[in-house]
C-alpha cells in the first residue's frame, strides 16, 4: 500500500547475485515468483523478463533480489 509505482520492471544495471550472508525467508521468495510467474505466462507478458531474471535466484537468493522483487511487485 505504501509503495511507489514504477513505470519499469527491472532496472538492467542491478546486478543480481547469490547470498553469502545469512540466509533470508527463501519460502517465501519462491512462493512470489511463483505466484508472479503465473502473472507473466497468462497476463502480464511485460514482466517476463524480470520474473526470469529473479527465479534464477530461487534457492539463494540475497538483499537486491528482494529489492527487485519489491520493485516488481510494485508495478
Amino acid at each position: 500500500m505504501d509503495s511507489k509505482p514504477s513505470q519499469t520492471s527491472y532496472y538492467p544495471s542491478v546486478i543480481l547475485r547469490n547470498n553469502k550472508k545469512i540466509a533470508k525467508d527463501q519460502q517465501r521468495y519462491s512462493q512470489i515468483i511463483g505466484s508472479l510467474m503465473y502473472l507473466a505466462s497468462s497476463t502480464r507478458p511485460d514482466i517476463s523478463f524480470a520474473v526470469s531474471k529473479l527465479s534464477r535466484f530461487m534457492s539463494n537468493s540475497g538483499t537486491d533480489n528482494w529489492h527487485t522483487l519489491e520493485r516488481l511487485c510494485a508495478i
